[in-house]
């Protein structure tokens, strides 16, 4: 959800769960990401992204890979506007690291982990007033459509949004927001159950092509929030 303007960023995320109960996962039990954002021309920039996760369970460790994303992003002439459409190809690892993997960033990135294709067509419009006092906002919405890998299951609908209102200075920039899923096709549930969301603070710091930073996400659908309290990650930014 963050805004790379016309840049070539590498971002690694680390995320460590934080259990509601006393769990046999070790410290190096982590769901993660790694992106990357390449600009095609002053319009166009293409994305891709690796989600994994390793879980560490008495002295057994595993790690696994999620749905390898890429993404194609289309902007308008002063960039307030941008449409994204992409897909994963379906390679998630088959090991207990997946649940982990799935229940960190399920209302942002639904599609990271499940046995499906997904097509994501998602439109984003910034309010950017940097000039002035340094906020910035973002605001998110989108579909992302899941055909299945596997007979017998259904395809799946849903609904993807987002507000990241936030600050950007020289040396430090903090975002917060929520971030939330919509299960459209899912009618076993109730309209609450279906809504997944996590409310979240991001900051990171530097001025130059290295940015350290944090970020804590909180689950709030009671599904996922009675397992986990909240997810607090490292994150490591290169801007070129």
């Amino acid at each position: 959800m963050y805004d790379y303007q016309n840049s070539t960023v590498i971002r690694f995320e680390l995320n460590k769960p934080f259990y509601e109960f006393s769990s046999n996962a070790g410290l190096i039990s982590t769901g993660n990401y790694l992106n990357l954002h390449f600009p095609l021309s002053a319009n166009v920039g293409l994305s891709a992204e690796l989600p994994f996760a390793v879980r560490r369970v008495n002295s057994n460790t595993h790690i696994g890979i999620g749905n390898v994303g890429i993404g194609l992003e289309l902007w308008n002439t002063n960039r307030s506007f941008m449409f994204e459409m992409g897909s994963r190809a379906p390679v998630r690892s088959d090991n207990p690291t997946m649940y982990l993997g799935f229940l960190m960033d399920l209302p942002e990135r639904p599609d990271s982990y499940i046995e499906a294709i997904p097509i994501r067509l998602i439109a984003n419009r910034f309010f950017n007033y940097i000039d002035d006092t340094g906020f910035t906002a973002r605001l998110r919405s989108g579909f992302i459509f899941m055909i299945p890998t596997e007979s017998g299951d259904r395809s799946e609908l849903v609904y993807n949004f987002g507000l990241l209102p936030g600050y950007k200075f020289e040396s430090v920039r903090i975002y917060w927001g929520v971030a939330g899923t919509i299960l459209l096709t899912e009618r076993r549930r109730t309209f609450s159950e279906r809504v997944l969301t996590n409310y979240f603070l991001s900051v990171d710091f530097g001025s130059g092509s290295s940015r350290p930073g944090i970020i804590i996400r909180l689950p709030q659908n009671e599904d996922v929030s009675r397992i986990i309290s909240a997810f607090i990650g490292l994150s490591w930014t290169l801007v070129y």
